[in-house]
């Protein structure tokens, strides 16, 4: 969105919903558009004294050709350092470029009597959004070129502005300055009232945001400092993975916080070193400097309070970080001190029981060398109780005279008896042998062995 202003013929604000702007505002999405907003800024009649591009809304990319740019390059003479700045637009926030402030001043050798200053920045600050869940603050940026360059007679100066949004606070803020004539005179004779007042109307948004942090830091230091250790449910849940996760997005909050300031502090310095020089170059006289010095050192105190704030925010979220980190250690210490524990007991009665099997099995080989020697014992004794029980059946018969052992007729029963009874005895044996064999197989593979 590209608003153009007549800064002689403005009258309403083309943020008031009430009525309509009396130059039009040009939607810029397309090539067409864009033809349209060239071909109106050729108008002889306005002077581009002043720019102010929108952005629909803050997360979507600025829709401007590379046309639309070359032709506000060349209408407004930019100088090559506002490229830089406009190269840290992007849809969404970058890391990387968080502490970049892209914050340039340029003072020109004088020529033929005619002095020049660039200054070329990008605003970082923090802005209340309809978020009814999440972090209830935007950080945006607001880039802007300001190039003023004085003769004998008088003080020139172009503006060009981008806005993250339509409607934003500070367009409002500088379409106020322009509409009031006491207000707007000023700023023709100081171009940097114009940042002051830019500066001014997000710079004590700080306080706020700070004030959201800290609650939520009171918040978590509440409910970690009331967490009984010995209960294991209470525990768990109020301290985990959960809240140490929520302790780093704060502290990320936190550290970006810190390096907009940073940044904005910078440029508050960059200023600063604009006054002076003005001041040097006889532009405008004492009072008017001390004013703007009391302006501008205004805004690095409460900058400077609220870096130390955030500070000191910073260091007690990472203190609560490890006051956590080590009560999960401590409870970790503790959970395996009863494993350990347990594990001692497990000790004690496996070396009890086995002590007890040892002693099973020294009895075992105690039965055992009994069972040999009764075994030895027996099979001794077996041939000649074979023989005793032989010779004592009734199918041998001893002639004295004859002096002879004479074989009954009827010895072949005892062979025949004798022969299967063995046979159905060893049979007997065999299968209870299997039998046995199988069942332990069985349990072998049923219980993974």
């Amino acid at each position: 969105m590209v608003h153009h202003r007549n800064q002689s013929s403005l009258t309403k604000s083309p943020c008031t919903p009430i009525s309509k702007p009396k130059l039009p505002n040009h939607t810029v999405v397309s090539s067409k558009s864009c033809q349209k907003m060239l071909s109106f800024m050729k108008v002889p009649k306005l002077t581009p004294r002043g720019r102010s591009i929108c952005q629909e809304n803050s997360l979507a990319p600025f829709s401007i050709t590379a046309a639309c740019l070359q032709k506000l390059w060349s209408t407004f003479d930019i100088s090559s350092i506002f490229l830089d700045v406009l190269l840290g637009i992007h849809s969404e926030g970058r890391v990387s470029e968080e502490a970049y402030g892209n914050t340039f001043y340029n003072k020109s050798v004088p020529s033929e009597g005619k002095r020049s200053f660039d200054i070329a920045y990008q605003l970082k600050y923090a802005e209340a959004n309809t978020h009814h869940q999440g972090f209830p603050w935007s950080f945006r940026n607001t880039e802007v070129y300001h190039r003023f360059s004085s003769t004998q007679d008088e003080i020139q100066s172009s503006c060009l502005v981008f806005h993250p949004m339509e409607c934003s606070k500070g367009e409002q803020r500088l379409y106020a300055e322009t509409v009031d004539a006491t207000r707007w005179s000023r700023m023709q004779r100081n171009p940097l009232r114009l940042h002051i007042v830019l500066v001014c109307t997000y710079v004590d948004n700080w306080r706020a945001v700070l004030a959201h942090l800290g609650k939520r830091y009171q918040d978590q230091r509440k409910a970690i400092s009331t967490v009984d250790f010995e209960d294991d449910e209470d525990f768990n849940q109020t301290l985990n993975f959960a809240t140490m996760l929520k302790l780093r997005a704060l502290e990320e909050r936190v550290q970006q916080v810190l390096v907009m300031l940073k940044t904005t502090q910078t440029l508050v310095e960059k200023l600063i070193r604009a006054n002076n020089d003005l001041l040097a170059e006889g532009l405008y006289d004492g009072s008017e400097h001390a004013s703007t010095a009391s302006s501008l050192e205004s805004i690095l105190i409460r900058l400077n309070g609220y870096q130390d704030s955030v500070s000191a925010l910073a260091r007690r979220i990472t203190s609560l970080m490890k006051l956590v980190t080590d009560a999960l250690n401590l409870r970790n210490q503790a959970a395996a001190a009863v494993s350990q524990k347990i594990a001692a007991n497990n000790q004690r009665i496996a070396t009890g029981i086995s002590q007890s099997v040892y002693k099973l099995t020294l009895d075992s080989v105690d039965d055992s060398a009994v069972v040999r020697v009764v075994t030895l014992a027996t099979l001794l004794y077996l041939p000649g109780s074979f023989v005793a029980s032989l010779l004592g059946m009734n199918v041998f018969d001893f002639d004295g005279p004859r002096k002879r052992l004479n074989v009954t007729k009827d010895f072949w029963v005892y062979i025949i008896v004798t022969i299967p009874l063995t046979m159905v005895t060893v049979l007997l044996w065999w299968v209870a042998t299997r039998r046995e064999k199988r069942k332990r197989m069985k349990k072998a593979s049923s219980s993974g062995v």
